[in-house]
C-alpha cells in the first residue's frame, strides 16, 4: 500500500489522530480501521487543505469503496482521498468517530 502522507486530525475533545492518507480506490488488506473520505488540496502557497466529507469505522477496510452507501455523496464532493487509522478495538474506532464527527462535521454523515 502506497502511503501518500500523513495528516493529523484533532477531535472535540483535543485528542489528537494520526491518519495515513491515501488515494482514494487504495486497495487494503482486510484490517480493522476508522477512516476519513477527503477531499485534498493544496492553495496557490502549497499549503495543504483537507474538505472532510465522510468519517466512518469498519472491522474491514479492504471492503470495495464503491460499494458504500454514501458513494455518491462522495463524489458529489469531489472525494479524492481516504485517511485511514488502524484500530482494532472496535469501542475506541466508534469513541473516535464521534469525536471527529462532533467537532468536524462531515457533510455526508447522517
Amino acid at each position: 500500500m502506497a502511503v501518500q502522507s500523513s495528516v493529523t486530525f484533532e477531535g472535540v475533545t483535543g485528542e489528537k489522530y494520526e491518519f495515513n492518507v491515501y488515494y482514494i480506490g487504495q486497495r487494503f488488506d482486510a484490517r480493522a480501521a476508522v477512516y476519513f473520505i477527503v477531499n485534498r488540496m493544496t492553495d496557490p502557497a502549497g499549503k495543504v487543505n483537507y474538505h472532510r466529507i465522510y468519517i466512518g469505522e469498519t472491522d474491514n477496510i479492504s471492503q470495495n469503496l464503491d460499494e458504500h452507501p454514501k458513494i455518491d455523496c462522495f463524489k458529489s464532493e469531489g472525494a479524492n482521498r481516504i485517511c485511514v487509522l488502524y484500530e482494532d478495538d472496535e469501542a475506541l474506532r466508534k469513541r473516535t468517530v464521534e469525536n471527529l464527527k462532533e467537532k468536524y462535521f462531515p457533510v455526508c454523515n447522517d
